[in-house]
């Protein structure tokens, strides 16, 4: 009798199609993520140069803050780009700072807390274990610190994917906090696990063992972390839109939204 039944049901998380797209969308906008993240690339070169040729202590300071501001405007500038219109998002200056920008940053500075306290957690569990354990062989404590060490990571990890809409939600003015980014992502928590922390992981695990492979090659040690850097950043970029199009596929199966989109197609259906 209740003709909403399909229409209520949770859907399962589309892995696949938001990988695919996450691995072609970074490629098919390069020009205008290169536009407006070139800061970030710059700042990130020059970065990489400094740790190599250069010790000094106020020029380490100075660039992490322009890290810190690059990395803003181009989180901001990727999310923006793959939630946004395309004819909004040509719109973007490369250099501004706005509520999005603030907001982001906000958002930031709470995961970056919340993966300190997380780590802080994990190690200190290890460790207390392993002192309580009173084990006898040395190499075992150090395995065992070192399982519950990657088991807490793997828990964050879980923890990460569930409050991390509010970076994508922050740029794009759709404010999440860690409650609500709970909240939203309860129907889908494996899947997003899988989607925003394990695969990004993986990703990252295969290409640190291809570069470590190149270390000892004729590559010069600037050349080396200059290509690290590169690697990176695609990586980064990637990691972004996963993220991205986890929150835009999840946020449209939230009520509010459906019944948003669905007055905006009975407004086109009437204006045809």
């Amino acid at each position: 009798m209740n003709t909403h039944t399909n229409d209520n049901a949770v859907k399962s998380l589309p892995v696949f199609q938001i990988l695919k797209n996450s691995f072609r969308l970074p490629f098919e906008n390069a020009a205008l993520i290169l536009r407006l993240g070139w800061p970030y690339l710059l700042v990130s070169m020059l970065i990489t140069v400094l740790s190599v040729t250069n010790e000094n202590g106020f020029l380490n300071f100075f660039s992490f803050i322009l890290m810190t501001a690059a990395s803003v405007l181009a989180g901001v500038a990727c999310h923006r780009i793959f939630l946004c219109p395309k004819d909004e998002v040509t719109q973007l200056s490369t250099f501004r700072w706005g509520k999005s920008e603030a907001d982001f940053f906000v958002a930031g500075l709470k995961l970056t807390f919340a993966l300190i306290v997380g780590t802080i957690l994990a190690v200190g569990l290890g460790a207390l274990v392993t002192n309580i354990a009173s084990i006898e062989l040395p190499t075992t404590e150090y395995l065992g610190f070192n399982v519950l060490v990657w088991a807490g990571i793997f828990v964050f990890g879980y923890v990460f994917s569930r409050i991390s809409f509010i970076l994508p939600g922050a740029a794009v003015g759709r404010y999440f906090n860690f409650n609500t980014s709970w909240a939203a992502t309860k129907p889908y928590a494996l899947p997003l696990y899988f989607v925003v922390f394990l695969v990004p992981m993986a990703l990252t695990t295969i290409f640190t063992t291809l570069l470590s492979v190149l270390e000892g090659s004729a590559l010069t040690p600037l050349g080396y972390e200059l290509l690290i850097a590169l690697v990176s950043l695609v990586g980064a970029v990637i990691e972004l839109c996963i993220l991205s199009k986890s929150f835009e596929w999840v946020t449209n199966q939230m009520p509010e939204e459906r019944a948003e989109l669905a007055v905006d197609e009975q407004g086109s259906n009437q204006a045809e």
